[in-house]
């Protein structure tokens, strides 16, 4: 599953964070504050060690892209500056994230879903990232609709292009077909109350079993489970 982590949900998430910030440093460290209106998309290994997380923010909030980067839109920064366009920032990925293994690049294919997916259902109609050259092609060829906005040019000492995606529900049903696949798995976790919060890890592989059961099991199996907890803290 991938967590939706945004500034409501985020104290849940704070271990998860916290292994990001070791594993990031400048602008996608910093791309980690939770703020008003940004969305993280954030991706848990079988340990609960983070393996992909990236944010999305409304350009008309302000943006790397529009802001500090506007040479790279060969349009003008006008030209994505909305509520409708949001900047994705892309902040951490695993070694073996998108590798050439089947299972990896279903995987990557079911990260790059979410992202148009959770964007599709929130009215974004387009988002705008910067892309190494050196990844440009796979890009192009990952089942996004996607197009160059301007030339490239250095960002922080690497060639980058900034590109922006068709986040339309067309395009994500486009993605479906050509993966074969039902609509991305994503995880909203209420901030609830901090007594009974549990790891996010441990809820998903919680929720990932309850689904492999027929109708009318899940219920006897949650009492079953008040009633071993009502067991453990009694003894």
């Amino acid at each position: 599953m991938i967590h939706v982590v945004t500034e409501e949900n985020g104290r849940l998430y704070e271990a998860e964070f916290a292994a990001l910030r070791n594993l990031t440093e400048g602008l996608a460290r910093a791309a980690l504050r939770l703020e008003p209106g940004s969305v993280h998309l954030l991706a848990l290994d079988g340990g609960g060690a983070p393996e992909f997380a990236c944010r999305f923010r409304p350009t008309d909030l302000g943006g790397r892209i529009p802001d500090a980067l506007a040479h790279m839109v060969a349009a003008g920064p006008a030209s994505i500056r909305a509520a409708e366009v949001w900047e994705r920032t892309r902040i951490y990925a695993a070694p073996h994230i998108c590798g050439p293994d089947p299972v990896q690049r279903r995987r990557c294919g079911e990260l790059r879903l979410a992202v148009l997916e959770e964007a599709a259902e929130r009215g974004v109609r387009r988002i705008v990232e910067l892309v190494p050259c050196s990844g440009l092609v796979e890009t192009l060829r990952s089942g996004w609709r996607a197009r160059l906005l301007g030339l490239p040019a250095a960002v922080d000492g690497v060639a980058m292009v900034a590109v922006e995606v068709d986040a339309s529900a067309e395009a994500a049903a486009e993605l479906r077909e050509r993966l074969a696949c039902g609509p991305s798995r994503r995880l909203r976790l209420k901030a609830g109350d901090a007594r009974w919060s549990a790891p996010p890890k441990e809820i998903e592989t919680f929720l990932e079993a309850a689904q492999q059961l027929g109708p009318g099991q899940l219920e006897p199996l949650l009492v079953a489970l008040r009633a071993a907890v009502e067991d453990d803290q009694e003894s």
